[in-house]
């Protein structure tokens, strides 16, 4: 499938994507082999990916739609987006359990499944500011420049993240922290 789409924009970052919250559901929800510092890594870089694909999908849509020009609030929502997203790959990156993490699960070294506590309530601040990024978007679909058919579309994509940022607020919460 990754072949026949390779050349549309978006679409191959959004197959891999795809797969990625597969296999999460396989390792973290079905095997229960991740642990809180996992969980964290997995929704940064989740998050991330959604608002990168956000910023390309979107301008995409509007036009196939036949429009060239944004509304002024569009802007603000690719660079808040832009700058969200660059949040979240920090924390993902100061999460990734990684190679050394597996020896120190096995041999007692390296780095342990711990999440610094400020970088747990930064992650959660930054959700709360994805949620309502996604929230503010969703009011705006009916100013944008798309027809009825890909406002439907778009607000189906958008509420589906929404669900996820909340299943992952809720998955984090699981745990003893």
């Amino acid at each position: 499938v990754k072949d026949l789409v390779s050349s549309l924009p978006c679409i191959p970052d959004l197959l891999t994507h795809m797969i990625e919250e597969l296999n999460y559901f396989k390792n973290s929800v079905l095997s229960e082999e991740y642990n809180l510092q996992d969980e964290v890594s997995y929704w940064a870089t989740e998050h991330a990916e959604n608002l990168d694909f956000v910023n390309c999908e979107l301008p995409q849509l509007i036009k196939e739609e036949g429009s060239y020009t944004w509304p002024r609030f569009l802007y603000r929502v690719f660079e808040d987006n832009k700058k969200l997203s660059s949040k979240f790959k920090e924390v993902a990156y100061n999460n990734q359990a990684g190679f050394l993490a597996g020896l120190g699960k096995v041999f007692g070294l390296g780095k342990d499944a711990n999440v610094d506590p400020k970088d747990l309530a930064n992650f959660m601040r930054l959700k709360e500011k994805h949620i309502n990024g996604i929230d503010n978007l969703i009011s705006h679909i009916p100013d944008l420049p798309l027809s009825p058919d890909t406002m439907k579309d778009l607000y189906e994509m958008l509420n589906h993240e929404r669900n996820e940022a909340i299943f992952a607020f809720d998955r984090i919460n699981t745990y003893d922290v």
